[in-house]
């Protein structure tokens, strides 16, 4: 699942996701998989976020948008990494 989270974090860094800003949805993802204990609960944010990504149309942010997005996606992958690993790194991700 991990790969699928990494490959619609490159579809969701151009994403337009409502009038709150774009990285609100996405803190919102990562919220909720910080706050999940086990692969369960992992797996329903993951499968939740990329419906969400592949739901939404593209738009052309502006690089702090983009970096609002990159950050919030990095922390979600993380906590998802934890969950799998713990005390793993997003860095020791596979490529």
């Amino acid at each position: 699942m991990s790969r699928l989270l990494r490959r619609s974090a490159l579809v969701l860094i151009p994403l337009a996701l409502g009038a709150c800003g774009p990285a609100a949805k996405v803190d919102d993802f990562a919220d909720r998989m910080c706050g999940c204990s086990d692969m369960t609960c992992a797996d329903k944010v993951s499968a939740e976020y990329s419906a969400y990504v592949k739901d939404n149309p593209q738009f052309k942010g502006s690089k702090k948008q983009e970096k609002a997005l990159t950050d919030a996606i990095t922390r979600m992958l993380k906590c998802r990494r934890q969950i799998e690993k713990p005390g793993a790194t997003v860095e020791d991700l596979p490529q």
